[in-house]
C-alpha cells in the first residue's frame, strides 16, 4: 500500500481501538507503529525482540538489534520521534 491507503487503513485500525475493541496490526515501519501504537511487540526470527508502550520499546538500540543496521531517530515534535537508517559515511 502507498503512505495514504497505509495511513487509512491505522486510522480505521485505531478507530476500533479507541472504541474499545481489540485492534492488532503488522507493521513493518517504525513510523507508523510509531504514530499509530499504543503497545509493540518486536518480533526477529519468531523471537520476542522487545514488548510494552510505543515510547518504552521503539529506540534506536532495539531497531539497531531487530533490522541489524545503524539507526537515527529524532524528535520532530508534539511527541512524535521518526526513525530511518543511518547513512554509511
Amino acid at each position: 500500500l502507498d503512505l495514504a491507503h497505509q495511513v487509512s487503513a491505522l486510522r480505521r485500525v485505531r478507530a476500533r481501538a479507541d472504541a474499545g475493541l481489540a485492534a492488532v496490526a503488522v507493521v513493518h515501519d517504525p513510523n507508523l507503529v510509531a504514530a499509530f501504537a499504543d503497545q509493540v511487540l518486536l518480533l526477529r526470527d519468531g523471537e520476542v525482540q522487545a514488548r510494552g508502550p510505543v515510547s518504552d520499546v521503539l529506540t534506536a538500540e532495539a531497531l539497531e538489534k531487530l533490522y541489524g543496521l545503524p539507526i537515527a531517530c529524532a524528535d520532530v515534535g508534539a511527541g512524535q520521534v521518526i526513525y530511518a537508517p543511518r547513512r554509511s559515511p
